[in-house]
């Protein structure tokens, strides 16, 4: 009976993938159209899905090339008539070419996903306001100043930040405060700060929180989708970011868990 070649990280990196891909299908359209439409939010919920499409079939690709490498690797490690020289070399030639191979697949996907995430954010949210200002640089520094000043007292536990935040995005709509918006709503201003801060909690609510303040103030249903569409497929533990954390861990770490020691994926 063939052995089946298994590891913990490579049953990570199948289950990551397949969460992933459950999640990105499931915001995204079925089967998008080659047609533009006139609609925004159909028409970034269009390309979003155009550039998601191969996803799916690169990941397969990349975990049959991972199997297949570890197959032949264990092959070789378990060959007795080679000397420990001779399998040494062949291992490192194998994992030389899977390596070439799954790292352009996992490329390609990790572009792919991230054209999803831009395309989604360009459309879901407030553009930046004259960002042919030279003066603005000096004002946006002020902005983010002001805003670590209200937040880095905030407990970083839970989901308090996020809401803080969405405290400050309300006022600034509520304001007409446009640049601070788009500081809050469209930049990645807010993701790097709770990332700083080591608020997981607030990073998985805080695209919601941004899409329940904007959806108060626009009447466009197709953006209330894609603002949906992103907040879904953003997600750090579930969306699209998680794929690519776990193709740049996970690829590298069993490519090398095959070269030095091969035994475990035997099961």
């Amino acid at each position: 009976m063939a052995q089946q070649v298994t590891s913990p990280m490579l049953n990570a990196l199948r289950q990551v993938s397949a969460t992933v891909i459950n999640t990105v299908s499931g915001a995204l359209p079925d089967a998008p159209t080659s047609y533009p439409s006139t609609d925004r939010g159909k028409e970034a919920l269009r390309q979003a899905g155009l550039a998601w499409a191969p996803v799916p079939g690169l990941i397969s690709q990349m975990e049959t090339a991972l199997s297949s490498a570890a197959t032949d690797i264990l092959a070789v490690a378990t060959n007795r008539d080679l000397t420990p020289e001779a399998k040494s070399r062949q291992v490192g030639q194998l994992v030389d070419t899977a390596r070439s191979n799954i790292n352009g697949l996992a490329d390609s996907a990790v572009s792919a996903g991230a054209r999803v995430l831009d395309v989604l954010r360009a459309a879901a949210y407030p553009p930046r306001p004259q960002p042919e200002d030279a003066i603005q640089e000096a004002r946006l520094a002020g902005i983010k100043a002001d805003l670590r000043m209200v937040l880095d007292p905030v407990s970083a536990n839970g989901d308090d930040l996020a809401r803080r935040l969405g405290d400050l995005l309300g006022r600034a709509v509520a304001d007409g405060d446009d640049l601070t918006t788009w500081v809050l709503a469209s930049s990645h201003w807010p993701d790097d700060y709770l990332a700083s801060r080591g608020a997981d909690m607030a990073m998985s609510t805080w695209p919601s929180l941004v899409s329940s303040q904007l959806d108060g103030i626009t009447s466009d249903t197709g953006l209330r989708d894609v603002r949906r569409a992103y907040a879904r497929v953003s997600q750090p533990q579930r969306g699209i970011p998680a794929l690519e954390v776990t193709l740049r861990v996970a690829v590298p770490s069993v490519l090398g868990d095959l070269q030095s020691s091969p035994a475990p994926f035997m099961r």
